[in-house]
């Protein structure tokens, strides 16, 4: 009786997550084209070092303060079944409380190690971008509680939210006559505020409980997997801080806020939602009825990058950004990251598949071919 009484749950999570994923591709398409509008008159407006620092410094340091939270806390607190949920809510809580600390560090990390040319106000830029990930990590408990109740449709509409309050405040600070760096760090505090309190509005967290020891074996083994992901994620940019000008942190900027469109767009939610809908479907059942249809989904977009984006990428940079970056590098880099599209399309749906379904075996197993790749 096992296999009939798990596929009308099967079939539910299928069609929840797929409910899920139209309504935040939906939701992200407004605030993306709103975020890359402002990034476009970011570009013509201010100085390549500026839009680099902005962008690239940064941008690291948010990536990096929430990077623990939602590769290793949150995935964590996802992977074990929604009974477990008081053990989630625990385990979300310790997020909240590293990411406070980790913002902390790395604050002072950068204020100590500034840019050869800092902008006016970089100090206290980096202290705002810190505070900023704090604010937003402080939903993380209704964040994963929401999650484990499959509510996507709630988390499409507060991050849609929050991205044009976001571009809006970011577009009113460079109108206003402020530099890269203040509307960048304006445009973060927003979101954040935003984000929480769209959350805070509809549900209240609940009380913190105590992590039982399956959670935090799930944790450990993420942990480990974060921090490969977040050296191979990010690594480019610490380089590119360490031997690199402020100019050409602009030129990076520049193509990966072009070229990253689709990838935030598309796969980002695409991605999140698939994990939590693996995740939630009965142990008997099997996931190539979820996975066939979102490698479908996802590839084509691939292969369209892949074939269309090199010869058109010239043309897009001059366009969008004005003769002056059309004659940089950009546009030769911008053609390369949209043939690595196609391999971020596949990857992204498969890695979610294998994290929330593998087993502890498996997942060290990934975890030591990718290391070996990498090398």
């Amino acid at each position: 009786q096992g296999p009939p009484q798990s596929a009308p749950e099967a079939n539910g999570v299928i069609t929840r997550a797929f409910d899920g994923i139209a309504a935040l591709v939906g939701v992200s398409l407004l605030c993306r084209l709103c975020s890359f509008g402002f990034n476009i008159c970011a570009a013509r407006f201010v100085s390549q070092a500026s839009y680099g620092v902005s962008f690239v410094s940064l941008q690291l340091l948010n990536s990096l303060a929430l990077f623990p939270l939602k590769e290793a806390f949150r995935r964590a607190a996802m992977r074990l079944p929604a009974s477990e949920r008081d053990s989630a809510s625990g385990l979300s809580w310790l997020g909240f409380a590293f990411t406070v600390g980790v913002s902390a560090v790395l604050a002072v990390v950068w204020t100590a190690w500034p840019p050869s040319d800092p902008p006016a106000g970089y100090s206290l830029a980096v202290v705002g971008v810190a505070v900023a990930a704090v604010v937003e990590a402080a939903a993380e408990p209704v964040v994963v509680e929401s999650l484990i109740d499959l509510e996507f449709t709630r988390r499409a509409r507060a991050e849609g939210l929050a991205n044009l309050l976001r571009s809006g405040a970011a577009f009113a600070v460079a109108v206003a006559g402020f530099d890269g760096v203040a509307s960048f760090t304006v445009g973060q505090l927003v979101f954040a505020t935003a984000w929480s309190s769209l959350y805070f509005m509809v549900r209240r967290p609940g009380p913190r409980q105590s992590v039982d020891a399956k959670h935090l074996a799930v944790f450990w083994q993420f942990s480990g997997m974060a921090f490969q992901k977040a050296v191979l994620q990010e690594g480019e940019k610490v380089l590119l801080l360490a031997f690199f000008s402020q100019e050409d942190w602009g030129v990076f900027a520049l193509v990966t806020n072009v070229g990253s469109l689709v990838l935030r767009l598309l796969f980002a939610p695409v991605e999140e939602i698939a994990y939590s809908a693996f995740g939630k479907l009965p142990p008997d059942a099997s996931p190539f009825e979820l996975l066939a249809p979102l490698l479908a989904l996802q590839g084509s977009i691939g292969w369209t990058a892949a074939w269309f984006g090199p010869p058109l990428a010239t043309s897009a940079i001059f366009i969008l950004y004005g003769p002056t970056w059309a004659g940089s590098a950009a546009p030769q880099a911008l053609g390369a990251y949209c043939v690595l599209l196609l391999a971020l399309a596949l990857n992204g749906v498969l890695e979610a598949c294998m994290h929330s379904r593998a087993s502890a075996e498996w997942l060290r197993r990934g975890q030591g071919a990718q290391i070996q790749g990498s090398g």
